[in-house]
């Protein structure tokens, strides 16, 4: 009888170590960093959703410009019953105005579909005034707000993401045979001008068979009134070797 108590106590002990292990983060290195696109890209759709939310939703904000992530302190991975978890701790520059922040922040990725989602961010101001050369007419962030189709911004979306699925699948790179949707925007960028509107947009793209893929989409035109001209797409990939 005290055996079998022991033997039970042993391997709950056991269990509860195992089921932590799968909990934990582990540390990711430069070379796997480097190695993996994927990682790369999720690395930096966490730090433009991060600086989107921290100019736009939080107070006080930090300064609206072209942000470079400088360094990669740290990145770890976990997974979780098929989702993966990235956790990166990173400095960022503006490279339009002084500017330099240490963020944190989570993004999950589901190894199955592919869906994606920033978890948590955080973040801390390292410099208000760090040395460095400064960029003009960079491109800048945009609400996502004022992402409405009644909008130039959001009627742009619609083209864009019309243009590049439909060329995805002219090109093969997606089914013919079912329908595709918009899912969410990361983050947003002003990349015209004036008199040349032009957007970029970093999102998400499913359909009802689990289809899940990052888009990069780019949509331009000559002059405000008239409709899009130009237009240029990326699909990040899902696979963590990519």
């Amino acid at each position: 009888m005290k055996i079998s108590i022991v033997f039970i106590l042993f391997f709950a002990h056991y269990a509860i170590l195992a089921a932590n292990s799968q909990t934990r983060y582990t540390p990711l290195n430069t070379q796997e960093i480097s190695s993996s696109m994927l990682i790369q890209d999720l690395r930096q759709l966490g730090a433009e959703f991060t600086l989107q939310k921290l100019i736009f939703d939080h107070t006080p904000s930090i300064p609206n410009g072209h942000w470079e992530i400088i360094k990669t302190e740290s990145a770890a991975l976990k997974t979780i019953n098929g989702t993966r978890f990235l956790k990166f701790q990173v400095q960022i520059r503006c490279l339009t105005t002084p500017y330099l922040i240490r963020a944190r922040f989570v993004v999950s990725f589901t190894i199955s579909t592919g869906d994606t989602l920033v978890r948590s961010y955080c973040y801390q101001v390292l410099d208000k005034n760090p040395k460095g050369p400064l960029l003009e007419d960079a491109p800048n962030y945009v609400d996502l707000s004022l992402l409405d189709p009644n909008l130039l911004i959001g009627n742009f979306l619609d083209f864009g993401i019309d243009y590049a699925i439909s060329d995805a699948i002219q090109r093969g790179l997606l089914g013919a045979n079912t329908n595709y949707d918009f899912v969410r925007a990361f983050r947003v960028k002003d990349v015209g001008t004036p008199d040349a509107p032009g957007y970029s947009y970093l999102v998400q793209i499913s359909n009802t068979e689990g289809y899940n893929r990052r888009y990069e989409i780019i949509v331009e035109s000559d002059s405000p009134t008239s409709a899009p001209l130009g237009f240029s797409y990326v699909i990040f990939p899902n696979n963590l070797r990519e």
